[in-house]
């Protein structure tokens, strides 16, 4: 069966190409600007990765690259896609559902591998995640002495893991917190971030931003609370009101480095 998903603005649809392109130019980039061993530096070509996904029925939903588009002829930065599988495309998400998804990093200009990692997305806050947990793989592939086939065999290769991190969730969800428990969460993930003699309101980050975060206090529910705050800022855990994330690399260190947290609390919850 042949499937064409097409669209800009809606969640779950997945983008063509003209919409990629809007989002992140480089994506189509199919030169570098590597100089050091550039006989050996071959160029995994986002797009060329992306309709071989699409092939294997994940197909990007989202995409963004670092900064503003230079006036160099090379579009070398950084960017961002992610993946979902057709299943969730063609079964659209209750209000506090999520959905796992594959998400791929790479650049052309030698400064970073092609990463492949495990996802989430909750409908709810619209937000991405990306999970570091020790059970799920994330794999990254240098464009020295490979193949884009290694890329696409290490995508598959996460993908097959996206099982075990709704597991996860599911535990999650069912771990009730404390008020005290909670604010400890918030705490530990602030001084995850902040030096801790900076750190002067933490429970800040459980400041919801919506109705529907207003459920049961669990582990999964605080997460995303906390989380979402931490990308989104606007709140004062400091002396200073937190700013928007925005560089993909920081976005991803601050996101797995919290779902770590999380997911240890978890480990720990589940055995005491």
């Amino acid at each position: 069966m042949n499937i064409h998903f097409f669209g800009t603005q809606n969640n779950y649809s997945a983008l063509d190409d003209v919409s990629l392109l809007h989002a992140a130019p480089s994506i189509f980039t199919s030169g570098h600007s590597f100089k050091r061993d550039e006989h050996h530096y071959n160029v995994f070509k986002t797009i060329d990765v992306i309709d071989s996904l699409r092939k294997e029925g994940y197909y990007p939903v989202y995409a963004r690259s670092n900064g503003k588009r230079s006036d160099e002829l090379i579009d070398t930065r950084k960017h961002m896609v992610r993946f979902t599988h057709r299943d969730f495309i063609e079964s659209p998400l209750a209000v506090n559902d999520e959905r796992p998804e594959i998400i791929l990093t790479n650049s052309y200009d030698g400064s970073s591998s092609f990463n492949i990692m495990a996802g989430l997305f909750r409908k709810v806050c619209a937000n991405g995640m990306m999970v570091m947990q020790q059970n799920v793989e994330s794999k990254k592939i240098r464009h020295i002495g490979h193949n884009i086939d290694e890329v696409i065999a290490a995508s598959l290769s996460v993908a097959n893991g996206l099982d075990t991190v709704m597991d996860t969730v599911n535990e999650m969800k069912g771990i009730i917190l404390s008020e005290k428990q909670r604010k400890d969460l918030a705490a530990e993930i602030a001084e995850a971030r902040f030096e801790k003699k900076n750190i002067k309101t933490p429970e800040n980050l459980l400041t919801l931003r919506r109705y529907e975060d207003n459920w049961t206090p669990s582990l999964y529910n605080t997460f995303n609370v906390i989380q979402e705050n931490m990308i989104k800022g606007g709140q004062r855990v400091t002396d200073r009101v937190m700013r928007p994330i925005t560089n993909i690399d920081t976005d991803i260190d601050i996101n797995r480095q919290m779902w770590n947290i999380a997911y240890n609390k978890m480990n720990e919850l589940m055995v005491a």
